[in-house]
C-alpha cells in the first residue's frame, strides 16, 4: 500500500477560499498554494480531460490516503471530497460546490507527481474574505466533530439535496429532495415524512402542537393566506407523495402531470428541504443525537425560533403564492 495525495481543482462558480481550511481529513486551499510542479501537472490533466475552468482562481481541495494505486487513491478520495462538498452546499447555496475530474497525485515516498484522467463515462460563484490571521471554525468543521445518528441522517440528506440541485429534469429533482428527507426523517416503511415537512413550512401539528405558544400561532394564522396552505399543504404533500411511490415502482410520464402542478410541487420541496435540515442542524446544535429525540422535540424546537413567521410569511407563502 503506498501513500498518495491526491488534489482536484473545484470547478467554476464555487466558492473561492483565502487561506487554507481544514475538515477532518480533507484540506481546501486557494489556487496560489500551487507550486511550480503542481501548476505543470494541473495543466496536463487540464489538457488530457479536455476541460477548461479558471485554474488560477478555482480553489484545490485534497486529503491524503492509503491505495494500492492511483486510480484507487482517487476514487477514495472522491468520496471524502463529497462529503465535505454536501456539507459546504448547506452554507453556500447559490455556489456551485462540485469537484472537477482535473487534478493530480502524488506518491508521498518517490515524490511522482501524475496527472488525473477521467476515464468515466449555472450557480453563482462566490468569494469568501479572511478577516482573521488564524483559522475560524466555520459550520462544517463543527458538524464533522459530531457523530450521531442525526448527523448521519444530515449527510445523506445533504447528498440527495445537493443531487437534486444539479439535476435538469423537473421529475427528478422533486423526487430526489424527497429521497434527501425520507433519509432525514423517516424511520420505518411507514413512517410518514410529510407531518414534519409542514411543521417547518410553518403549520403545527400534531402532539408537539401543544408546545408552541399561543403568541406565535396567533402571529402565524394572522396572515390572510395562511389557512388556505393549510389545508393545500396537506393534498399536495400526499400528491407528492404518490408521485414519488410511482415514479419508483412505475415510473413516469411528463404528461401525467401539468406544468403547474410539478412547479408548485417543486417549491414546496425546496422550500420544505432546506427548512427540515435547518431544524435538524438546530436540534444537533442542541445536542440531539437521534431522530426520535427530534421528533419528540419538534415543537419546542420550531417554538424557540425568534419571528419564524416572518420567514413564513414574507418567503414561504409569498413563494407558494407566486
Amino acid at each position: 500500500m503506498n501513500r498518495y495525495n491526491v488534489v482536484k481543482v473545484l470547478a467554476d462558480s464555487g466558492v473561492h477560499f483565502p487561506a487554507s481550511t481544514i475538515y477532518g481529513d480533507v484540506e481546501i486551499r486557494p489556487a496560489l498554494k500551487d507550486f511550480d510542479d503542481e501548476k505543470e501537472c494541473l495543466k496536463e490533466s487540464f489538457k488530457l480531460n479536455k476541460i477548461s475552468v479558471e485554474v488560477s482562481l478555482n480553489s484545490r481541495i485534497s486529503c491524503i490516503v492509503q491505495a494500492e494505486n492511483e486510480e484507487i487513491a482517487v476514487n477514495i478520495s472522491d468520496e471524502k471530497f463529497e462529503e465535505v462538498l454536501d456539507l459546504k452546499s448547506r452554507e453556500f447555496s447559490i455556489s456551485r460546490m462540485e469537484l472537477t475530474p482535473c487534478g493530480y497525485t502524488k506518491e508521498l515516498e518517490s515524490g511522482i507527481l501524475k496527472p488525473i484522467k477521467d476515464n468515466s463515462l449555472g450557480p453563482c460563484g462566490a468569494f469568501l474574505r479572511q478577516l482573521y490571521s488564524f483559522q475560524q471554525i466555520d459550520r462544517t468543521q463543527l458538524f464533522l466533530l459530531w457523530n450521531s445518528e442525526l448527523s448521519e441522517r444530515y449527510k445523506k440528506s445533504l447528498h440527495w439535496s445537493r443531487n437534486a440541485s444539479r439535476e435538469s429534469n423537473i421529475q427528478i429533482r422533486i423526487m430526489f429532495m424527497w429521497f434527501a428527507l425520507e433519509a432525514l426523517l423517516k424511520e420505518s416503511e411507514n413512517d410518514q415524512i410529510a407531518p414534519y415537512i409542514r411543521w417547518f413550512l410553518g403549520f403545527p401539528n400534531g402532539a408537539g402542537a401543544q408546545f408552541v405558544s399561543q403568541a406565535k400561532n396567533n402571529k402565524l394564522s394572522s396572515n390572510e393566506k395562511y389557512e388556505k396552505w393549510k389545508r393545500k399543504l396537506l393534498d399536495s404533500l400526499e400528491k407528492i407523495r404518490e408521485f414519488r411511490n410511482d415514479s419508483v415502482h412505475s415510473g413516469f410520464r411528463r404528461f401525467d402531470f401539468s406544468y403547474d402542478e410539478l412547479v408548485l410541487y417543486e417549491k414546496i420541496m425546496t422550500l420544505g428541504t432546506s427548512r427540515c435540515q435547518g431544524a435538524v442542524f438546530t436540534a444537533m446544535c442542541n445536542d440531539l443525537q437521534t431522530v426520535s429525540e427530534f421528533k419528540e422535540y419538534v415543537g419546542i424546537i420550531f417554538d424557540s425560533y425568534p419571528n419564524i413567521e416572518n420567514d413564513i410569511h414574507g418567503n414561504i407563502l409569498y413563494s407558494l403564492e407566486n
